[in-house]
């Protein structure tokens, strides 16, 4: 659904990594994929979140447009403080967020509320999974594009081994139109089917934790991944496995510091 877009006269990288264990950067004006060069760093810095905080918080922006599968508060809290700046930067924000899936949070889409995004959630009834993880800075002058496998949540944007397709390039060339115009009519399909996107406000958060649509994160608790680096020693198949996980940074916003209560009915009345 989703085209890889590799646009002329662009600067991509793809990374391989929690973030800071390997990058695989492609550097190229017309062809990408042909060009690439990889080296190994210890920047535990240098992950999907840090990358694109520091990316939004530049002035080259107006609008924001994310496509996640999962999300949750252990994501949402640590992107709330550069989401609700660009906001109020007159920038607009919008998310949408897979249903029904078991994972995504009803105080994740609060917190994006509250940070000033539209949240719009995808339904598919549990036939099959809503799996994008897209994130699209557009403005004037430059677009930036992530697209790959991390997930709003803590562990996909700091602490997973993901593989992200960085591409930054000027929008205002024919050829770099037409590959941005590509990405989104795919988002435009995906708005249009009937039945499945819909926008979600404060005031729907309670119905949605009842259909299970979302879960409530007090009753099903998501791992924050508290600001430390876990070292791990394993023995794999008669090898030992030695892994240096990032800490996540800290949260601008606990899950618990919600604006709107949220109620739901004991399990047992959840038929």
């Amino acid at each position: 659904m989703f085209p890889c877009l590799f646009p002329s006269n662009s600067q991509s990288a793809a990374r391989l990594c929690y973030g800071s264990l390997a990058r695989l950067r492609l550097l190229t004006l017309a062809n990408p994929i042909r060009q690439s060069a990889v080296w190994r760093h210890r920047n535990s810095s240098d992950t999907g979140g840090s990358l694109f905080t520091e990316e939004i918080r530049t002035a080259h922006y107006r609008t924001l447009d994310i496509r996640v599968a999962f999300a949750t508060s252990s994501g949402t809290s640590r992107l709330f403080g550069p989401i609700r700046e660009f906001v109020q930067r007159a920038g607009t924000a919008v998310v949408h967020i897979g249903l029904s899936n078991g994972i995504t949070s009803a105080q994740a889409a609060e917190q994006l509320l509250l940070a000033g995004a539209s949240v719009f959630g995808f339904e598919t009834g549990g036939s099959v999974l809503f799996h994008p993880k897209v994130y699209l800075l557009q403005g004037r002058e430059r677009v930036w594009i992530s697209i790959g496998s991390s997930n709003l949540t803590s562990d996909g944007l700091y602490r997973n081994f993901e593989a992200n397709s960085l591409t930054t390039f000027d929008p205002q060339t024919q050829a770099n139109r037409a590959a941005l115009r590509e990405l989104t009519d795919a988002f435009r399909y995906l708005d249009a089917i009937q039945g499945a996107s819909r926008r979600i406000s404060a005031s729907d958060l309670p119905d949605l934790i009842a259909s299970n649509a979302l879960i409530d994160e007090t009753l099903v608790p998501v791992p924050q991944r508290v600001p430390s680096v876990l070292r791990t020693t394993r023995r794999v198949r008669g090898e030992v496995v030695r892994i240096r996980v990032p800490a996540a940074p800290p949260q601008h916003l606990h899950p618990r510091q919600l604006s709107c209560a949220i109620h739901v009915l004991p399990s047992d009345d959840l038929l």
